[in-house]
């Protein structure tokens, strides 16, 4: 069992990582303004799965996504020192959820950035239970099933998990049926190990595409638009 959990932590741990983006804007209002509309948009966006962090990193507010949030997001708000008019937001966050969040303060008047001239593209429901048969048949075609015209994902972002867990599922199965290197390969002999591999592979991948789904769900009720030609 030990195994199996050092590949779950590797996995999640790797996800984390992976494509971290960020951007940095001029905020349309004073400080406190823009406090009280962030964390509005968050409540409207993710309620209820965000929480204000005391370690700001010289920024003076500072809001992650908790575990459970469907989203990948640090958003820091600071006021300039040299100029007190200046009111900065910064969002870190994986590809697609930065640039969706970016996209969103656009949307919501917060935001002084310039992106009139980009074309806003409307999104489409997208099904659990098709999601999830996808991941059940292979990991990488759960990933493109969310990630396809969604701003949940860049494109970089879904072809690189998508590949990710083709060599990531090949090789572990290979290692399986090897009894972890132990043997030579012999899928009868050790097709516990096989079975067993493909089980946690698809379970991590599948709790993935929930959440991916979820956020792309989420999107498309509060009626957001988006500037797929960016991701």
């Amino acid at each position: 069992m030990k195994k199996y959990y050092s590949i779950l932590v590797f996995i999640i741990f790797l996800n984390h990582i992976i494509s971290k983006d960020f951007y940095t804007f001029e905020s349309n209002e004073n400080l406190e303004i823009s406090k009280r509309k962030i964390e509005e948009i968050l409540s409207k966006i993710d309620s209820n799965n965000f929480k204000p962090v005391d370690e700001t990193l010289g920024f003076q507010y500072r809001w992650r996504a908790r575990w459970f949030s469907p989203f990948n997001y640090d958003i820091y708000l600071t006021t300039l020192e040299k100029n007190k008019n200046i009111n900065i937001i910064r969002i870190e966050g994986n590809g697609g959820d930065a640039l969706s969040f970016r996209t969103i303060f656009f949307h919501e008047k917060l935001s002084r950035e310039e992106l009139k001239d980009l074309t806003f593209y409307p999104i489409y429901d997208k099904y659990h239970l098709l999601g999830q048969t996808f991941n059940l048949i292979h990991p990488s075609l759960g990933i493109l099933y969310a990630g396809y015209h969604s701003p949940s994902l860049t494109r970089s972002q879904m072809w690189y998990r998508g590949l990710w867990y083709f060599v990531i599922d090949s090789f572990l199965i290979w290692a399986g049926g090897r009894n972890w290197f132990k043997n030579k390969w012999d899928p009868a002999k050790y097709s516990n190990n096989i079975l067993a591999t493909i089980f946690l592979i698809r379970t991590i991948s599948g709790i993935q595409n929930f959440h991916l789904i979820r956020a792309h769900n989420r999107y498309h009720t509060l009626g957001y638009t988006f500037p797929l030609d960016l991701y």
